[in-house]
């Protein structure tokens, strides 16, 4: 008897379990179109391969931007953008009346090609409605603190991290302006937004944005913050040493493997300069 008794219980919890959830996610949703009839100032689309600094500069953009914010985290083109990868969006600062400062929504590890679809722009329209800017915002981190990074974070194989090397090479191209496939292309390095005030402060005011530098110090808690330190330094970012990561991968098989690609280190010194030591790493 207590057995019958004991699974009925428990189909009963999972059954009120469910309930709420999709109670939970109706009026999320509901909450959702609501936020998307508000009138706003900037569409940001934030684009770049992962481990390139993307959610750091998110975090400061919506922390420096004026007036709320909704952010809708990694986006799939060409679909409805509250349904995202990993199912996790909200909105900050939670302001219940009043217009919308921007939508900030951002795409990892997607073609470019695909971003730019018209397809894309109509599904964009669609469900995010008009904007008085549009800023696409494409961030490169060097090849080397973005691998080691990668290698750091174990969650890829070398299979996968090749194809990332070529990826990172497209990226550059239009990066640099050897291509055009961005319409709205606001090229940003994440090595300088990371060491060089006046360069944020040049970011800031072109994309409006009070110039308080207040997210600059936050870690994100998206994709479990630093490969590396991990959250350990919210609050305090500027101790992690993000332009260094590669030096502990220097004599890992696996990343010299990775980094030997002559087009990777041109392309690399066109964006950055030579970065120091990176030269022993050439083909």
């Amino acid at each position: 008897m207590s057995g019958w008794w004991d699974e009925a219980e428990r189909l009963g919890r999972a059954a009120l379990y469910r309930a709420r959830t999709t109670t939970v996610r109706l009026q999320m949703e509901l909450r959702f179109r609501e936020l998307l009839r508000r009138e706003r100032k900037n569409d940001v689309a934030v684009i770049g391969l992962r481990r390139s600094g993307n959610h750091a500069i998110i975090e400061w953009l919506i922390a420096d931007h004026l007036g709320p914010v909704l952010f809708l985290n990694e986006a799939y083109p060409a679909t409805r953008p509250n349904r995202t990868r990993q199912r996790e969006w909200n909105w900050r600062p939670g302001e219940k009346t009043g217009g919308l400062g921007a939508i900030v929504y951002n795409y990892e590890d997607q073609s470019l090609l695909t971003i730019t679809m018209d397809s894309v722009g109509r599904q964009r329209l669609k469900w995010l409605g008009p904007a008085v800017g549009r800023f696409d915002l494409l961030i490169l981190r060097d090849p080397f603190n973005m691998l080691a990074s990668r290698l750091q974070w174990k969650r890829e194989s070398l299979d996968r991290l090749r194809q990332v090397v070529g990826e990172w090479k497209i990226y550059a191209g239009e990066w640099l302006g050897d291509t055009a496939t961005l319409h709205h292309k606001v090229p940003v390095s994440f090595n300088r937004w990371a060491s060089d005030d006046a360069y944020r402060a040049e970011l800031a005011q072109r994309l409006g944005l009070a110039p308080t530098d207040m997210g600059k110090a936050r870690v994100s808690t998206y994709g479990g913050g630093s490969s590396f330190d991990g959250t350990a330094h919210d609050g305090q970012a500027s101790q992690m040493k993000v332009l260094d990561r590669w030096q502990r991968f220097a004599d890992d098989p696996r990343f010299r493997a990775l980094v030997a690609d002559a087009e990777l280190h041109d392309l690399a010194e066109r964006a950055f300069g030579l970065i120091p030591g990176t030269q022993a790493l050439r083909p």
